[in-house]
C-alpha cells in the first residue's frame, strides 16, 4: 500500500479576506513556495491514481475469467 502525504494547507494569509483560490494557489507572492509544494503533491498524487484504476480494473478482469 502506498502512501501518499495530504496537500499542505495554505497560511492563514492566504486565506486572508478577499483572496481567492487563484491568489492561494499563485506562484507569486509571499506563499509562492508554499503553493509551489501543494501543487507538486497534488501533481504527484495523480500517477498514484492512474494506476491505481489499471490494476483495479485488472483485477476486476480476472476475478471475472476465474468465474468469482
Amino acid at each position: 500500500m502506498v502512501c501518499v502525504p495530504a496537500p499542505i494547507p495554505a497560511k492563514a494569509s492566504s486565506a486572508r479576506a478577499g483572496s481567492t483560490t487563484a491568489d492561494a494557489f499563485s506562484f507569486s507572492g509571499a506563499d509562492g513556495a508554499e503553493a509551489l509544494t501543494r501543487n507538486w503533491w497534488a501533481l504527484m498524487a495523480l500517477p498514484w491514481a492512474a494506476v491505481w484504476a489499471v490494476q483495479s480494473e485488472m483485477i476486476e478482469e480476472t476475478l471475472r475469467r476465474m468465474g468469482v
